[in-house]
């Protein structure tokens, strides 16, 4: 409001001083909050999608966090946002960004159009009937019903100019150097590289803890790299429909311990096959994979082979009614995973390792659970998330290899789609293939791609 007077004062005094009078396009102002920059393509249009259009407000006006946004009982932002009525000093600290926000949104839904954009009601339903029910519509994500059209005509691409060091023959090399490395996916292990987007995976980490006994610099490292698909059958693209591929991995985990026999230094080299088994609904698919890996010590000259076979129902759905939780409006947003495995190790040669001297061979079931929480924020802004995975085998075969594991950490990533991570760990129990018991805690850095 202040702006518009200040405009108008200003259009008064220029008058005085006999010149043009500059006027105040009321329209264009309703959507300045706006940046026609993101507009996509859809169909014959070009269109805003209304969550990045969200997401574009609370990057002006961010919501302080409550507990009322938290718990199964919580008011859904726009909600909160449609009821919360208020102007200058008669808002609370916690209300003034629900304000602008309201507001922002009343003015759109009054001019319609401006700016080069166009908002409109395209459902086949009728449009809401009320401000308060009106701008919850416009803040919630999963009604499509809102739709901002973009009229004006995209910008020109700039073309960029090319470095004086980049030749023509060298760009299309640097280029294709790059798109060949974005194939390899990077995460904690195996399991882990085979979720698509990259901000969902556990990162590969580098870990730091103090020794209890001695006070000792301790450095760990877990890490998988997965390299690109050998074989691949089906429409991957196609969330419907079955698919599968083959991919080559290799593993590495490092435990370092004051005791020797404490430590663990596992090499995998393998491959691990994806069975995409989905219906007409997506949300229902299950995930089979097959791992055969040949693992070594090269501290203690140990080897082995091992074979996995795993199955992961849609938990995800059956807990939260929905199979990727970015799709929900959420705050602190959970998802969860189980996985069903069953498995064999043969023994090539125990080399020194102690907890392998008496095992030739075990077959063992068991299962893999898995949840998370992250706190969503506007794109580009720091974010944080939790995550606590526990695993166990039960030696179906011998009783001597049975093992459980146990791992929680909590990790800050400076952006919600960085590469890197840095938080803190715990880590109880057994390896699950060599069998030494674990107990520590880690300053972690990450890596994932």
């Amino acid at each position: 409001m202040g702006s518009l007077i200040a405009a108008l004062l200003l259009s008064a005094t220029s008058a005085s001083a006999e010149m043009p009078v500059r006027t105040v396009n009321f329209a264009d102002a309703a959507f300045v909050e706006l940046e026609s920059k993101a507009c996509e393509p859809s169909g014959d249009e070009r269109v805003l999608p209304r969550d990045l259009a969200i997401a574009q407000l609370l990057s002006r006006y961010p919501v302080t966090l409550d507990v009322s946004f938290m718990g199964p009982q919580s008011v859904p932002l726009g909600e909160r946002i449609a009821t919360t009525i208020c102007d200058g000093a008669s808002c609370q600290p916690a209300e003034a960004s629900l304000a602008q926000l309201r507001n922002a949104a009343a003015r759109m839904l009054s001019v319609r159009e401006g700016r080069g954009m166009k908002l409109e009601w395209k459902a086949n339903w009728p449009e809401p009937e009320g401000d308060i029910a009106r701008i919850a519509a416009f803040y919630d994500p999963n009604n499509p019903g809102y739709v901002l059209t973009c009229t004006a005509p995209p910008a020109p691409v700039v073309a960029e100019v090319t470095p004086p060091v980049v030749t023509e023959k060298t760009l299309p090399a640097i280029q294709e150097k790059r798109s060949f490395l974005s194939l390899f996916r990077v995460a904690s292990n195996v399991s882990q590289t085979e979720k698509d987007k990259y901000s969902q995976r556990d990162p590969a980490r580098i870990s730091y803890y103090k020794s209890a006994s001695d006070k000792s610099a301790i450095v760990n490292i877990r890490a998988a790299i997965a390299a690109p698909d050998i074989a691949q059958w089906g429409d991957d693209a196609d969330a419907t429909k079955t698919s599968g591929n083959v991919r080559p991995f290799v593993a590495y985990e490092r435990v370092t311990h004051w005791n020797q026999y404490s430590e663990v230094n596992n090499l995998d080299f393998g491959i691990r096959s994806r069975f995409r088994f989905a219906d007409d609904e997506a949300e229902h698919a299950y995930i089979g994979n097959l791992t055969a890996a040949w693992q070594t010590d090269d501290e203690f000259q140990s080897a082995l082979t091992r074979f996995e076979a795993s199955l992961k129902p849609p938990v995800q759905y059956w807990l939260y009614g929905d199979s990727d939780p970015k799709r929900e409006y959420c705050v602190w947003c959970q998802n969860a995973n189980m996985t069903i495995v069953a498995d064999y190790v043969g023994i090539d040669d125990p080399g020194d390792k102690v907890t392998l001297n008496n095992v030739k061979q075990y077959g063992r079931l068991g299962y893999d659970m898995e949840w998370g929480v992250r706190l969503k924020r506007p794109a580009g802004l720091p974010t944080f998330g939790m995550n606590v995975q526990y695993s166990a085998r039960e030696d179906v075969t011998s009783n001597r290899a049975s093992a459980d594991r146990l791992g929680a950490r909590a990790m800050y990533y400076p952006t919600d789609t960085s590469h890197f991570a840095f938080g803190l760990e715990y880590d109880r129990g057994k390896d699950l293939t060599s069998l030494v018991e674990l107990d520590r805690w880690m300053i972690t850095w990450g890596y994932r791609q």
